[in-house]
């Protein structure tokens, strides 16, 4: 009782709790297991550029999206060069993903809507696989899931705060792969939506805005850099 009490307190169904503590322990089995994996692919690039930035202080490479390559910098540095920390990290944000998929799931529409849409994620096999592998798709969906369930949030209350906050997460998202760019303005068209009026105007402008202020700085570097303008990376004519 005490710990279904917890679970209340924490907006999460025993029945899910015991969905994430298992998705979450299978999580940090494989991030253990497989903590020295041999990085392939995308892999090697990002702990590459991660490395490079955490042993000299370099900026990120251009071409690609610099969220990431600081998302490895840092847990490089705070975790003595080895990658566990990243994998544990990734996990747990994996696993935060899955919550965030129940807490949308019932608001929109029930309980059993939640539990399905959170058990899923939390469980889908290439959600699970990623969740220790080196790539930015667990940071990234991470911080679209967030962003979207604030812009739930500013939508259905009327709430600057939670726009703005949607914003600086999407721009975090933009960041991280820089497809989130348009994700950000179709979001943004959304929100004028369905009753446009100047309330529904200051909730796109400040969603916007907040994105704008993650994204304007390093657009600007990167540009300065590159010689030519650069909104996020210089590959996103190839992808």
């Amino acid at each position: 009782m005490k710990g279904s009490g917890a679970s209340e307190r924490f907006g999460m169904s025993p029945a899910f709790r015991r969905a994430l503590v298992l998705s979450l322990a299978l999580k940090l089995f494989l991030a253990v297991l497989f903590a020295d994996i041999i990085p392939r692919y995308d892999e090697i690039e990002f702990l590459r550029f991660g490395t490079h930035i955490a042993g000299s202080g370099a900026s990120p490479a251009l071409w690609r999206a610099p969220g990431y390559q600081w998302f490895i910098a840092a847990g490089l540095l705070a975790g003595g060069g080895k990658t566990v920390l990243i994998r544990l990290l990734q996990v747990l944000l994996s696993v935060a993903s899955s919550f965030i998929a129940y807490r949308m799931g019932r608001r929109l529409w029930n309980e059993a809507a939640g539990l399905a849409a959170g058990s899923f994620l939390a469980f889908y096999p290439s959600h699970v696989a990623f969740s220790h592998l080196l790539w930015s798709e667990t940071v990234y969906g991470f911080l679209i899931l967030l962003a979207m369930e604030r812009l739930l949030s500013a939508d259905t209350d009327n709430s600057l705060p939670a726009a703005v906050s949607a914003g600086l997460v999407m721009g975090a998202a933009a960041l991280t792969r820089s497809t989130a760019v348009l994700l950000m303005m179709m979001s943004f068209f959304w929100l004028l939506m369905p009753h446009f009026n100047w309330r529904r105007l200051k909730l796109g402008a400040v969603f916007l805005g907040g994105g704008l202020v993650l994204i304007r700085p390093w657009s600007l570097w990167a540009g300065s850099v590159a010689g030519r303008p650069v909104l996020i990376d210089t590959y996103a004519g190839f992808k």
